[in-house]
């Protein structure tokens, strides 16, 4: 059986991505405003940030009957934003990068 050797990620590298992700987004919310939204699923406050109203009649149309109002402290947070509607682009995944030219499997 033949193995491929994946390229893992240090933690700083991790963490580094993880901020330049935050930083985009807050980027696009510049650039157009914030959406917060908060539902309710399965016992847990999940809160949607949404940079500009573009993604939000696709993201919560399934949830809207889980919609609450908001609260103070959510159990999670998801960001969203797309490239399209703010002009920002997603930053390109470190784990995309192996440098040998394979693709992660």
């Amino acid at each position: 059986m033949m193995t491929t050797k994946r390229a893992s990620k240090s933690e700083a590298e991790q963490i580094a991505f993880f901020d330049a992700v935050q930083q985009q987004f807050e980027r696009a919310t510049t650039a157009t405003s914030l959406v917060r939204l908060d539902f309710r699923i399965a016992g847990s406050v999940v809160r949607t940030e949404l940079a500009g109203p573009a993604l939000v009649p696709f993201f919560t149309r399934a949830l809207a009957h889980l919609r609450i109002d908001d609260v103070a402290e959510p159990d999670v947070t998801i960001r969203l934003w797309d490239s399209h509607s703010t002009g920002v682009e997603m930053v390109k995944p470190a784990w995309l990068g192996l440098g040998n030219g394979q693709r992660p499997r």
